[in-house]
Parts: structure tokens; C-alpha cells; sequence
């Protein structure tokens, strides 16, 4: 059964003095209190903790309740603010439809918005478009099974700045039970220098294997062990293998010392073997 809704309006005035107007002057003040603890309810259902009320006769415990809830709620939002402001990482706080309610100043420095400007979008602002299905499955998928998880740990997360640019990121995600409800932590990670290292060194080997086999000379390596780690083709066609046939075989078979009577050197004799595996030439 639905509860019967009240709605209370002001008398106009009366005569101020005689038993009428005193009873309007107490009602209307009953009115004013009303409203007023309605609205700030209604502010606070919303996260609005700024409201104040001025206490009134007989309402002034529950007024002074309801300030002093305000105020306690205030200053836990400034803590936790503080918190995510000293934060080595970008901090975001997100609810469960997706909706960012806090932002710290580092992510919202890595995306390029000011704080304020994020508080209230989608966290698919974040997200480039192509992504933003993939990314919103993952996130259902955290919220149902209420683990913490790395949303980038084995692949490549691209966020989108609020001036269109890429920027790689990994994503630590935890749930936060509040008393607003249930919300999700994310803790952004930067890792653009990564990716460009990454690809800095990737754009380097590719340039060392142009030049193996570019050229004639057989060149190869070997590690500790004296296995093959490495060979161009020149190398491979001289020994008369297929390159991937050359790797992980040991060297001494292939390349070796003879003595001068022609015998070959048996391996823990050998110079050249103790070339590869040792550093030491003779």
C-alpha cells in the first residue's frame, strides 16, 4: 500500500494578537521547518551535503540532527577528496551505471580535463568509441563478480584525452561499498613511456635484422651454454641448414678447432667453444 502523501500549505496572514492569527503564525512556522527539512533531504539524496537549517522550537533536535549528519558527511567527502588528491595515480570513483563521481587531479591531468569537468560524465568519455562495448561488457562483468582485477594486464588499454589524442593506460579496478551505493575504484596507470620504449626497441630490432641480412657474412650467436640464439642466412646457407634448423643447436658440432694433425678438439677442450661460452680466446 502506498503511503499517503502530505503536502502542507502556508494560511495566508491573520490578524497578528488574537487566537487565529497566533494559531497561523505556528502553523506557518511548522510549514517553514517542513519544507525546509524536505528539501534538504531531497539535496542530500542527490549528494548535496551543503544545506543547513536554522533551528526552530520544539524542531531544534532534529534539525540540529540533520546539520550535524550534513556537516559529518562533509567532512568525510573532504577526507576522502584529500586521499585521492595525494595519490601517486590517477583515481577514479565510478558507479555502477557508469557514471564518474569523483576524479582526482592526476587523471583528470592525464586526460587534459579539470576535475570538475569530469564529475558527472560517462566514464565512456574516457574510452575511444571503437572500445567503449568491450570496455562497458568488462566492467558489468567486475560489478557481478565483485573482484578486483587489472583490465589492461595482458593487453594494451586505450583511453581517448579530452583533446582527441590516444593515451595507453592499465586499469586496477576494486569495488568500494559507500553509502550512496555500490561504486567501483579504478586506479589509472600512465603508461605511455612504456609503449613508446616498447616500440623505441622493437623499431630498433627490426633495423638490427635488416642489416644480418643484408649482408654476405655469416654472422650468428650463442649463448652461455653455446646454443645457437641467433643466425642470418648467409650464416644458415653456409653450414647448409634452414635458419630455424640452426637455433637452439649447439655450436660446437657445427663450428669448431681442429689440432694440426687434423683431430678435432673434444668440447670442454675446444677454444673456440671456450670463446662462446667463457670470453676467453687463446
Amino acid at each position: 500500500m502506498k503511503r499517503p502523501l502530505a503536502i502542507f500549505c502556508p494560511l495566508p496572514p491573520a490578524r497578528t494578537g488574537d487566537e487565529t492569527g497566533r494559531l497561523a503564525e505556528s502553523f506557518n512556522e511548522l510549514v517553514s521547518t517542513y519544507s525546509g527539512i524536505t528539501d534538504a533531504c531531497r539535496a542530500f539524496a542527490i549528494g548535496d551535503f551543503s544545506r543547513r537549517l536554522e533551528p526552530r522550537s520544539e524542531h531544534d533536535d532534529l534539525v540540529d540532527a540533520i546539520n550535524t549528519m550534513a556537516d559529518e558527511r562533509q567532512r568525510a567527502e573532504q577526507r576522502v577528496a584529500g586521499l585521492l588528491d595525494t595519490a601517486p595515480v590517477g583515481i577514479l570513483l565510478v558507479d555502477q551505471a557508469g557514471v564518474i563521481r569523483s576524479a582526482n587531479e592526476q587523471v583528470a591531468r592525464l586526460f587534459g580535463f579539470e576535475q570538475h569537468e569530469l564529475e558527472g560524465r560517462s566514464v565512456d568519455t574516457l574510452i575511444p568509441v571503437s572500445s567503449r562495448d568491450d570496455q562497458g561488457r568488462l566492467r558489468d562483468e567486475f560489478c557481478a563478480s565483485h573482484d578486483r582485477m587489472v583490465m589492461a594486464k595482458d593487453r594494451d588499454l586505450e583511453g581517448i584525452r579530452k583533446d582527441g589524442s590516444p593515451v595507453f593506460v592499465e586499469v586496477g579496478l576494486a569495488p568500494l561499498e559507500l553509502p550512496d551505493g555500490r561504486m567501483v575504484a579504478a586506479a589509472v596507470h600512465d603508461i605511455s613511456d612504456r609503449k613508446k620504449a616498447e616500440a623505441d626497441l622493437a623499431a630498433s630490432n627490426e633495423r638490427n635484422r635488416l642489416l644480418l641480412e643484408s649482408t654476405r657474412e655469416g654472422i650468428f650467436g650463442v649463448d652461455p651454454q653455446g646454443q645457437v640464439i641467433f643466425a642470418n642466412a648467409a650464416a644458415a646457407e653456409m653450414l647448409g641448414y634452414l635458419r630455424d634448423e640452426l637455433l637452439g643447436r649447439m655450436v660446437h658440432p657445427l663450428i669448431r678447432h681442429t689440432r694440426g694433425d687434423g683431430s678435432t678438439y673434444p668440447v670442454e677442450d675446444c677454444p673456440m667453444n671456450h670463446a662462446y661460452t667463457q670470453g676467453v680466446s687463446s
